[in-house]
């Protein structure tokens, strides 16, 4: 039905999947889960920016390689200390 609306319009990437949608990404900090990078010194993982991800054809991509979908936007994957699941 969204692609009858616009499809006399030139949107790019309207049939794309969303990172919003995915359960690796994170909400609050805009970064997907799925791609890091762990301090050898430390242990602290640096997460990747959704946006990254989505333009590294290396990574998820525009195509979205890995994203796997949330049964609910409350539904939060993986679960750090920081993140409150709600349902």
């Amino acid at each position: 039905m969204l692609k009858d609306i616009y499809k006399n319009q030139f949107i790019k990437n309207l049939s794309v999947a969303l990172c919003n949608e995915c359960v690796y990404f994170k909400q609050k900090t805009s970064t997907c889960s799925k791609f890091g990078t762990r301090n050898v010194v430390s242990g602290e993982i640096t997460e990747v920016r959704a946006k990254n991800c989505r333009t590294n054809e290396t990574q998820c991509g525009i195509d979205a390689k890995y994203f796997m979908k949330r049964d609910s936007l409350y539904f939060v994957y993986p679960y750090d200390k920081y993140d409150l699941i709600r349902k």
